[in-house]
């Protein structure tokens, strides 16, 4: 049992419990930190001079580039 002036009993209760209240804002911060920057930082860039058939264009110097038919040839700009 606790001696003392109820006081002392109420302080060393709320330092106990502000301290928990912490620990559970730090962990619950870095966890969502964590899923933040995992989750919407994965964005896979084609590789320069990946052509795509279905749309008939090509990625080069970081932009798509459409190709349109002219006669035999295929013109890329």
């Amino acid at each position: 049992m606790l001696r003392g002036p109820p006081l002392v009993w109420g302080g060393v209760w709320h330092q106990r419990k502000s301290m928990k209240n912490f620990q559970h804002i730090v962990k619950g911060s870095i966890l969502l930190g964590l899923v933040v920057f995992s989750s919407g930082c994965i964005v896979a860039e084609p590789r320069d001079g990946y052509y795509e058939r279905e749309h008939h264009r090509y990625y080069r110097e970081h932009a798509w580039h459409e190709c349109r038919e002219h006669g035999d040839e295929t013109y890329c700009r």
